[in-house]
């Protein structure tokens, strides 16, 4: 119809908080295991475990960096590991 093809590109959100909570959270919680980030020794410990223990509970939104922690996580226990 006429009424769409004027319409500008619009994007959408993806629910990457939510995934974090729910499907991705178990996998997440593997990923700040204590042993695990002091096997790495690339990440704080301490830092990691507030910063998801406190957007779990939703304290705080800290998508963008538990994201940001998580893909790389994923590609170091898929490359590295």
């Amino acid at each position: 119809p006429n009424q769409f093809l004027d319409l500008s590109k619009q994007g959408f959100g993806v629910p990457v908080g939510d995934w974090l909570r729910g499907k991705l959270k178990s996998e997440l919680e593997s990923y700040t295991e204590k042993e695990f980030i002091d096997k790495q020794d690339i990440f704080n410990y301490l830092f990691i475990n507030n910063l998801v223990k406190n957007h779990l509970a939703g304290i705080e939104d800290n998508t963008f960096k538990i994201w940001t922690f998580y893909c790389f996580q994923k590609w170091y226990v898929n490359n590295i590991n």
